[in-house]
């Protein structure tokens, strides 16, 4: 199912944006979404999320979340002055213990992150960012999915450098399998 989320102003929530796959409900597969022409700002507020809920999940500062989801294009979008995160690409990992075994894919891929204007996100992350090990930023990545693209110039990035189209694929999975050795080593 392709969703797209346009022309809407979100601010002054947890989060602004989730595009997520989650396990365990009826719908399995969340691919060929567009986030475009969004203002994403100041989503700083707590998470009012009942205990146990998975979106309890969701760092408080967040502008976009791509968890798991597959081939979203987020472009022309206004991002900033989010505490955490302007646009997260991540894993089911980051909420499920390793090893949890899922009824959907885990893994974000084919995601292509470009020409947003980005400013000021990433300033205070929220606690469970640290957490992770992961600093605030405009564009953060936990190096799930190998094939996820960004095209985002003078953003501030974690890794500092991400994948874009004009990597040939054999070294965005060269990268990828770099990140994912020193994330073991580190770990």
């Amino acid at each position: 199912m392709a969703i797209t989320v346009e022309n809407n102003y979100a601010h002054d929530n947890t989060a602004g944006i989730l595009v997520f796959v989650l396990p365990n409900l009826e719908s399995k597969i969340g691919s060929r979404n567009r986030v475009v022409g969004n203002r994403i700002i100041r989503n700083n507020g707590p998470n009012f999320a009942k205990p146990g809920a998975i979106v309890g999940n969701v760092p408080s500062g967040t502008g976009i979340l791509i968890m798991a989801a597959d081939e979203t294009e987020v472009t022309g979008n206004e991002i900033r002055d989010n505490a955490s995160v302007g646009i997260a690409v991540v894993g089911l990992y980051q909420v499920f213990p390793k090893g949890t075994v899922f009824d959907v894919g885990a893994i974000p891929e084919r995601n292509w992150i470009h020409d947003n204007i980005l400013a000021n996100n990433g300033w205070n992350p929220d606690p469970k960012v640290r957490a992770a090990g992961l600093p605030g930023a405009d564009l953060l990545w936990d190096a799930s999915g190998w094939d996820n693209l960004w095209r985002e110039p003078g953003a501030r990035a974690f890794p500092p450098l991400l994948p874009g189209p004009e990597w040939p694929w054999p070294l965005r999975r060269v990268y990828w399998r770099s990140l994912q050795l020193l994330i073991r080593l580190l770990g």
